[in-house]
């Protein structure tokens, strides 16, 4: 299916195409001259041969013969209607059993690719597109973090003829390059030679540039004035030069012509052999025409290149140092795969493969870089909505392998067609890329939706409307139990970033006759910010009124309930427990040494459903951060449990906010917050355990609502992974270089299923 982007046009091969090549004559000879044709690339032409075939009693032959052709053109309606012949008469093979939910699934009929995939034997393919469907209506949804339109290309010359396709554009500069299919000229309409893609059947691309306009001038589409570069277009493929800002080479990726046959070898050819002319890399140098125009001039083709495989799509690392490209050559993993080549000593060593993290058994192509340890490129294997995707790859240093691939970017971005050759700007999640969502290659233009609206608080006497500092308030979500404290300054004033679409009030606790008001902050982009005021009849202090207390206000009128009292602090060697397993509540250890590895119970008192420590947990608090002071390379892991009560998802949410407790707590004490990891543990770990929760008394709850503080090894990380809708266990696992079956352990599951949004607590050496 890849080899139609090769700079690269839709295929479009129409009924009336088709209906013109079923021609008469010996069905033999068609299926004959048509396994010659597929053998030597040419695949339009042997489409139509198969299809004349049809009609003879070379029927079902020709029929499974046209299903790799068509997949390989994306013509997908007519796969499909000759794997339904197929299966209509004889059954279908675990091939075609596959194929047709792979076609099902580039047309967006989802349902019916589901069941189809359920068919087939289990593989990991199958696993990947089933788990890929178990969240496609969530995938499928116009996602509010992206915005996307297309980028509408008006020719400069009024008198030229429009672009009807257009792909693989290049940002350089304020001018952004493309290729677009070559214009038919009126020699070609007379019938006069030209030529044509081997596998497509559709003209050559020509490269073009035009200014990029205002991103934000229209709202539907964008303008963009171009024009083609005459000078450096010839009759073959012409493709865009990847080279970095300001360098004067590069490399250029354009159809390689084979030197002249001679006579000799042109009378000795076999019958019917057709030379090919694939897609090679080729240096460039920027020079300047007679005319003082800069034009990239080819160069040498690339010396690892091979005429017969492709080499395409060449992206260069930031540092101009490290080749990337796409290339069918032996040593991959299945179809087209990405490769990488290092430029030693001035030139291009041989190619490395990616290896497996980013290649799969399908296509992987179109290879982009900003920073040099993310790679965007496109892949119908990887996880997707159909056709080619938009993923991309990540790793923590550019001297070692690719960690995992990141494909979960939604529509818009991503459709059930191909989307690939995506161009980022030079700042934030935004650029351009091709699309053929709408049947044909265009160019579109995306950018991250913003989801937050900056909040700007204005606290004023009511009676005059002077600012009014120093009051206390609180920012309330709607349907959301916490709140957002907050002191107005000096100014009266106070401002956050808050989500939009979203109702708030701001609550004044301390201000007597004053009413919230709600208010919804507005979806529209174009408004960055909010201003929201708020007007105070009579402000009182609320505070701590209880003399005896560490925080007495002598000011409070109203007690606000959150008294402080001193406590004899606990010797530190009284808080620790050095048993391995998971701890009981017993009695404490006086005379223990915390060292690494060890896991203390830190003895705290949670009421039930509540994730506030207590004054007389203090002690307990500050004795622990005393240790993690004294010992400042140690790294902790606070991990808080619930006990049986509440549902699954209601105590992951509560566990996690125990354990922001208490790592706030530490803190406020002076521990840095970078060596603090929090893991809300839900109930998966129960001390006790009970048949039915009212038959448990309120001691075994409380033992089973604890809080304890894993003191982590060297070079040991602890690292909590948010599960996303369609998650396995074996992706997980994958994803992180770990095994299942630790996973499980480490969380306490019984089984391989985690639930969306779940937490879970990976161990990394």
């Amino acid at each position: 299916m890849f080899a139609r982007k090769t700079y690269m046009a839709s295929v479009a091969i129409s009924c009336a195409f088709i209906t013109t090549s079923l021609l008469s004559g010996c069905s033999t000879h068609f299926f004959l001259e048509a396994q010659t044709l597929e053998n030597q690339g040419a695949f339009v032409e042997a489409a139509a041969q198969y299809e004349r075939a049809i009609k003879g009693d070379k029927k079902n032959e020709a029929y499974e013969a046209l299903v790799p052709i068509y997949l390989k053109l994306n013509a997908h309606k007519r796969a499909l209607y000759c794997i339904d012949f197929i299966e209509n008469t004889s059954g279908l093979t675990e091939k075609l059993l596959f194929d047709k939910a792979e076609t099902l699934m580039s047309l967006g009929r989802y349902d019916e690719a589901k069941e189809m995939y359920n068919k087939c034997s289990n593989s990991q393919k199958v696993e990947i597109r089933l788990t890929t469907l178990s969240s496609i209506e969530e995938r499928q949804a116009d996602s509010v973090y992206f915005k996307v339109r297309p980028i509408k290309i008006t020719s400069k010359d009024s008198k030229s003829a429009s672009v009807a396709s257009a792909s693989l554009p290049h940002r350089v500069g304020g001018e952004l390059y493309f290729v677009a299919e070559s214009p038919l000229s009126y020699s070609q309409r007379r019938g006069a030679e030209t030529f044509i893609d081997d596998y497509t059947g559709n003209r050559l691309m020509d490269l073009w540039k035009g200014v990029i306009i205002d991103t934000l001038a229209t709202e539907n589409h964008l303008e963009l004035f171009s024009e083609p570069l005459t000078e450096l277009n010839t009759e073959f493929h012409d493709g865009v030069v990847a080279h970095i800002s300001g360098e004067s080479s590069g490399i250029l990726g354009k159809t390689y012509v084979p030197p002249q046959l001679s006579t000799f070898e042109k009378l000795t050819r076999p019958v019917g052999e057709k030379v090919l002319y694939p897609i090679q890399l080729f240096e460039a140098e920027l020079i300047t025409s007679s005319i003082g125009t800069k034009i990239w001039d080819t160069g040498a083709r690339i010396r690892f290149c091979d005429e017969k495989y492709m080499f395409a799509h060449p992206a260069l690392s930031p540092d101009g140092k490290t080749l990337y490209f796409t290339s069918d050559m032996p040593g991959g993993y299945g179809g087209m795969d990405l490769w990488s080549s290092e430029k030693i000593l001035g030139e291009w060593s041989n190619p490395k493969n990616l290896g497996p993290i980013i290649n799969t058994a399908l296509d992987d192509a179109f290879a982009t870089l900003r920073h040099p340890d993310t790679l965007l490129f496109s892949s119908n294997g990887h996880k997707g909505l159909g056709g080619l995707d938009i993923v991309y790859a990540t790793r923590t240093d550019s001297s070692k392998d690719w960690l995992y691939v990141e494909d979960d970017l939604p529509y818009p971005i991503n459709s059930s067609g191909d989307d690939f050759g995506v161009q980022l700007f030079p700042k934030g999640f935004q650029g351009v890329y091709t699309s053929d969502r709408n049947g044909i290659d265009a160019l579109y233009q995306f950018s991250d939706y913003d989801p937050e609206i900056t909040l700007f608080v204005e606290i004023v006497n009511e009676h005059d409307g002077t600012p009014w500092p120093g009051i206390d308030a609180a920012l309330e979500t709607t349907g959301a139990s916490e709140l957002t404290e907050f002191t107005s300054d000096g100014s009266g004033k106070w401002s956050s970033r808050v989500l939009r679409d979203q109702t708030y009030m701001i609550q004044c606790p301390g201000a007597l006759r004053y009413s919230a008001t709600p208010f919804t902050t507005p979806e529209d982009q174009a408004q960055k910010s909010l201003t929201i005021t708020v007007p105070i009849p009579i402000v009182i202090s609320v505070g701590c009124i209880d003399p005896f207390a560490l925080n007495y206000n002598s000011k409070a009128i109203v007690d606000d309930g959150l008294c402080e009292y001193t406590r004899v602090i606990a010797p530190l060697n009284a808080i620790v427990d050095n048993d391995k397993e998971r701890l009981k509540d017993k009695d404490l250890i006086m005379e223990t040494k915390i060292i690494e590895g060890d896991i203390v119970n830190l003895k705290l008192h949670w009421n039930f459903d509540r994730a506030e420590l207590k004054y007389y947990d203090r002690p307990i608090i500050e004795t622990f951060a005393r240790h993690l002071i004294e010992n400042s390379k140690a790294h902790v892991l606070v991990i808080s449990h619930c006990d049986s009560r509440g549902k699954d998802t209601y105590n992951d949410s509560l566990s996690q906010a125990r354990a922001e407790a208490v790592r706030e707590a530490f803190v406020k004490f002076g521990v840095s917050s970078e060596r603090i990891t929090t893991y809300g543990a839900s109930e998966q770990f129960l001390l006790e355990q009970c048949k039915d929760e009212k038959d448990c008394k309120e001691s075994v709850h409380q033992a089973n609502r604890r809080t304890t503080a894993n003191i982590l090894r060297p070079n040991e990380r602890a690292y909590v992974h948010r599960v996303k809708a369609g998650e396995t266990l074996f992706g997980v696992a994958k994803k992180y270089g770990v095994k299942m079956e630790e996973i499980k352990t480490w969380n306490g599951l019984k089984s391989e299923k985690m639930r969306e949004g779940q937490d879970i607590l990976i161990y990394l050496p």
